[in-house]
């Protein structure tokens, strides 16, 4: 549906055009003269000047969702695998703790997102214990760091 209104915008402001290009081209007496071609061009400005700004704000959209799948991307295969790596150690026979430390697998962007803080939170809680296990110091802050990107 949205390309179609886009279609139709496109095509009526290339007819835009088109008439401004005639008027300024077979200027007569009375026509093409006033605030006729000078509304209409105003008008074509405006439009052209919002057609750059949507772009902008679509490569700008595209561009964040590009970054926020880098940083999911780092969290997952980095970051929060050492921390659930470390979280399973410290679980050692300590289900409900391990519990913590699961991402849930195909999930949404909310859920990844929930998830995640839910285990910065308690990493954070239990920081203490888990470094006594083998995690570096400096984790915690760069989880922090990159999950305020997600």
């Amino acid at each position: 549906m949205e390309e179609t209104v886009n279609a139709i915008v496109r095509r009526r402001l290339e007819m835009a055009a088109r008439v401004r290009d005639f008027l300024r081209t077979h200027k007569t007496d009375g026509v093409g003269e006033g605030l006729g071609l000078a509304k209409l061009e105003d008008l074509i400005t405006r439009a052209e000047t919002l057609a750059t700004q949507q772009r902008g704000g679509l490569v700008a959209t595209r561009a964040a969702t590009l970054q926020r799948a880098e940083i999911r991307d780092l969290l997952t295969t980095k970051l929060l695998k050492y921390l659930r790596a470390v979280g399973a150690v410290a679980a050692k026979g300590n289900v409900e703790f391990a519990a913590h430390f699961r991402l849930p697998t195909k999930s949404s962007h909310q859920a990844f997102s929930t998830a995640a803080r839910g285990m910065l939170e308690t990493a954070t809680a239990q920081k203490d214990v888990l470094i006594g296990e083998g995690m570096s110091g400096t984790l915690l802050d760069d989880l922090t760091a990159k999950a305020r990107g997600v």
